[in-house]
Formats: structure tokens, sequence, C-alpha cells
């Protein structure tokens, strides 16, 4: 039975299917109609949290019920990577995309250039997240990226960025603290923020500039997200379910 948040959001806001896999309930639709919806949301000030769960995750929850509460019962989970599509197909269920933060952060940068959606990031060491917002607003013209702050900061240090991020006038924030530390983050401060849109994404700030000197490969993508097939495409575990 879904509990009373993610029922909330049974009318498929965007054509997306609710999925249940290993006790969880994801949203599977494709990258474009979710990078829409989730600026979209940014765009009309309305409060959002976002979690990517991969196959790490998954086993970190195994192992820490505080996340894993927060998990089950927050209403907008997507699944992440191959290993998440094997899961399923294990579990009878049919994952048909896969709604990475990787491949999903340029659709979202390039969606809030477009709609004029303020954004800021918070994570990584000293430095990185900044570079990362540079790399941003030159790759896509408009964007704005209008607070940064590494994720190494002492509680009263925060203190400081985080008044200095509800007066940025952010719409979308990216927290890259790592799991489980970043969504526990994200649900002790969500309430005390004025940026409506909050995401969970890991190393991504690291991730993002390495990649445009690095083409990810795609046997890596699926041992890192816990698949033991080497798939001609990252993609290739969804097409089979």
């Amino acid at each position: 039975m879904l509990p009373a948040s993610a029922a909330a959001l049974s009318s498929k806001p965007f054509g997306a299917e609710v999925l249940e896999v290993m006790g969880m309930r994801y949203w599977d639709a494709g990258l474009t109609d979710v990078a829409r919806y989730i600026v979209g949301k940014a765009a009309a000030g309305e409060r959002l949290q976002v979690f990517f769960v991969n196959a790490h995750c998954v086993n970190v929850a195994a192992r820490d019920p505080a996340y894993a509460h927060l998990l089950h019962k927050s209403p907008f989970l997507f699944a992440d990577g191959a290993g998440m599509a094997l899961a399923a197909r294990l579990s009878g269920v049919a994952l048909k995309h896969n709604v990475n933060g990787t491949d999903l952060f340029p659709q979202l940068c390039a969606e809030a250039a477009a709609r004029g959606v303020p954004v800021a990031f918070l994570g990584a060491r000293p430095s990185i997240a900044a570079t990362c917002g540079a790399q941003m607003e030159k790759r896509y013209p408009g964007l704005k990226v209008v607070w940064v702050a590494d994720g190494y900061l002492s509680a009263e240090e925060e203190s400081r960025q985080l008044q200095s991020l509800n007066t940025s006038g952010a719409k979308l924030l990216f927290v890259a603290k790592g799991v489980p530390a970043q969504e526990h983050w994200i649900a002790s401060h969500a309430d005390a923020l004025t940026t409506p849109v909050v995401l969970g994404v890991g190393a991504l700030l690291i991730f993002i500039p390495a990649r445009s000197r690095v083409r990810r490969s795609s046997c890596v993508h699926c041992a890192w997200n816990g698949c033991t097939a080497c798939c001609a495409s990252h993609d290739a575990c969804f097409a089979a379910t």
C-alpha cells in the first residue's frame, strides 16, 4: 500500500509510472519529461525533494534503518543505473528508463537556463562546486549559478552560508554530500531553506567536470551501479526488461 505522500503523486504528473522494486517506489519516466517537471516545480516555487537510488544506495539502506525509512517515505525516487534495472527484472518489474543524476543534470541545466531558474551547488571539496558552476554557465548560456559552497564547512560556517543561500534567489539546489549524508542533510534542512527544489546528487559535482575530459565507459557504469553484465550500452539492461 502506498503511503499518503506517494499516493498524492498517483496522478502521474508527467506521464510517469510508479513502480515498486524491493519495497521502494520509483518514478519511471524519460529524462526530458523529468527535467521539465522538476524545473517547472522550481519555477513555480513548489517544494520538492528528489533522490536517486542505485545499487549502492540499496546496500546502504539495508545497513542504515534511518536512511531506509527516509527513502521509503519519500514520494520522489528515481532508479539510477543498470544495477537497479537488473534488480527490477529479477523482481518481475520492467523499468523502462535510467533516470540517473549524471544524465539528468545537463537537461536540468538546459531547462533552468531556458526558463530563467537560478540554481545553487553545495558539496565536494573547496572550489569543485564553483568550477562545476562556471563550466555549466559556459555550456548553457543563460544559466545562473547564484550560489556555491563546498561540503566541508563547520556548523557555524554552514549556518552563515545557508543564510546567504536563502537570500540568493536560488530555486534549485544540488546537494553533493554522498549517500546517506546528503539525504539526511536535505531532510533536516529543507524546511529552513527558501530554495523550493532540492536534489541529492552524490559525486556529481566532481564527475561532471571530469566527464568533459573522459568519455564514460558503459562497462564501468554498469559495475559502479552493481550490474555484473558487460553491456554494449548502459541502457541495454533497461532495453532488456
